[in-house]
């Protein structure tokens, strides 16, 4: 059965992807490149979910077992699938490097006409906070497994949370994790 790993951009959900998968993290650019990416690219495509309910189902029954990348919008359910939402418990790092990966390297802006129309009277940071507090309440679910970012401190914490959930755990991934987390403090 498919699992997805809900996250909000730039908070290292393809990292947890790869290393839940088996795979080894290959960094480039601050990016991560997965084997499983091909398949779930469009779950992280706001696109996809402005299609209507029949249709996404349909996509979603297609999917072979494994664990796919998601940005979940509008609140769009995966059951019967699993969802393993990233919550940020900490988040000092995010606009960092949301403004270093997603707006400089990536050239994206944001989409959201409310985050558009507050450009003009928060900062950056304001915006990706405020963004960030917005699509969590909205988006992770009360049917999701949540997943503490600072977990990633607590490996013990993090190892049994890959036991109970039948994923892989890697400590020199998780390592890798942090201090590329660093550089954003």
């Amino acid at each position: 059965m498919a699992t997805f790993v809900n996250y909000y951009p730039c908070t290292y959900g393809d990292t947890f992807v790869a290393m839940f998968s088996g795979q080894k993290i290959q960094r480039k650019n601050n990016l991560i490149k997965t084997q499983t990416r091909d398949p779930s690219v469009i779950f992280k495509q706001t696109e996809f979910y402005q299609q209507d309910t029949k249709t996404i189902k349909q996509h979603l029954n297609q999917l072979p077992d494994g664990i796919y990348s998601c940005h979940r919008q509008n609140q769009i359910d995966f059951l019967p699938y699993r969802v393993i939402s990233i919550r940020l418990d900490f988040d000092d790092f995010l606009p960092s490097r949301f403004k270093h990966v997603h707006i400089d390297q990536m050239e994206k802006t944001f989409r959201n006409p409310l985050i558009k129309n507050l450009e003009k009277k928060l900062t950056f940071e304001q915006l990706v906070m405020f963004d960030y507090a917005r699509w969590s309440r909205v988006n992770i679910l009360s049917t999701d497994i949540e997943l503490p970012m600072s977990m990633i401190y607590n490996k013990s914490k993090l190892q049994d949370f890959c036991l109970e959930n039948k994923f892989v755990f890697d400590e020199d991934q998780v390592d890798e994790l942090v201090k590329d987390l660093e550089q954003y403090q």
